[in-house]
């Protein structure tokens, strides 16, 4: 049988009053009056007074009295008095310019007063052109717009000095190589080839005292040169004179009597004659024999010239 232990009896430890920790009393920490920190009266920084700093008086800087320069009186510089370039004489060609010639026979590259008295010299016959050169196209000049008509006479006496006077401009030489008949070229009876012509102006032979005769003109247009060939007894009336008539100074009279019985004349003037339908003397011709009957006789071979070298169709013998 077991044996019963018997159940120990718990002994309650006996309990220990609680000791009672006093609270704190709290110690009233005593709010600090605050010290009142006195205001700082402000100190009053006086104003300072502004001192019056004076206005400078501004000196018075005497207004330079401006010294007069003189105004320069300019100096005239003289217009410079322009050169007068000159015109540029064309080149010439081996041809040469037409109405270039002299001295003979291939010209000088200008043309001149000298040129003018040898067409002069061409134009009355008392010369004629070197075949072996271009001569004749250099004397042949007028009509200018053709380089010539193969013909010599006042036409071109007028263009050449046209041309030595600068009033045309030298022109290479051109036109006919070979000289035309001049009896094609004559006016006879008022017609040539057959077609009646208007008298521009007309030649005619008259008689004056003591066996002399006068060739005299009229036109309606202004010439500058005129050529006619007469023919005489030189048997009868022997050795010929011939003097200028009614015409403007400053005309020129080219005479070849170098063929006996036979006289050819060129007048030429740069200021030009006739106009108007009046009659002028333009030579007086007289003979050594003057009382002596003998024949002269007008050729119909004539030419007359305006003042631009153009041909001036005429009557011979009206």
């Amino acid at each position: 049988t077991p044996t019963n232990t018997p159940t120990a009896t718990p002994t309650k430890p006996p309990t220990e009053p609680p000791t009672y920790t006093p609270t704190a009393t709290p110690t009233n920490t005593p709010t600090a009056t605050p010290t009142n920190t006195p205001t700082a009266t402000p100190t009053n920084t006086p104003t300072a007074t502004p001192t019056n700093t004076p206005t400078a008086t501004p000196t018075n800087t005497p207004t330079a009295t401006p010294t007069n320069t003189p105004t320069a009186t300019p100096t005239n510089t003289p217009t410079a008095t322009p050169t007068n370039t000159p015109t540029a004489t064309p080149t010439a060609t081996p041809e040469g310019f037409e109405g270039d010639i002299a001295p003979r026979p291939n010209g000088d590259g200008v043309v001149l007063s000298t040129d003018v008295t040898q067409m002069r010299r061409f134009a009355t016959g008392l010369d004629t052109v070197n075949p072996s050169t271009n001569e004749l196209q250099r004397a042949d000049s007028a009509p200018r717009g053709s380089g010539g008509d193969g013909a010599l006479n006042s036409g071109d006496v007028v263009q050449t000095r046209r041309y030595a006077a600068g009033l045309d401009p030298l022109t290479g030489a051109g036109g006919p190589t070979v000289t035309a008949d001049e009896q094609l070229r004559a006016v006879i009876g008022g017609s040539i080839f057959g077609e009646k012509l208007s008298k521009d102006a007309s030649l005619r032979l008259s008689n004056v005292k003591d066996g002399a005769v006068a060739v005299e003109f009229a036109s309606v247009r202004d010439v500058a040169a005129v050529s006619f060939r007469l023919k005489y007894d030189a048997m009868k009336l022997g050795k010929p004179s011939v003097s200028l008539g009614d015409l403007p100074e400053g005309s020129v009279l080219t005479v070849n009597d170098t063929v006996e019985g036979e006289l050819t004349i060129l007048i030429d003037s740069a200021d030009g004659f006739g106009g108007v339908l009046e009659t002028l003397r333009l030579v007086e011709i007289s003979f050594a024999n003057g009382s002596a009957e003998g024949t002269v006789i007008l050729d119909s071979v004539a030419n007359l010239s305006d003042l631009f070298g153009n041909d001036v169709r005429v009557l011979v013998g009206w």
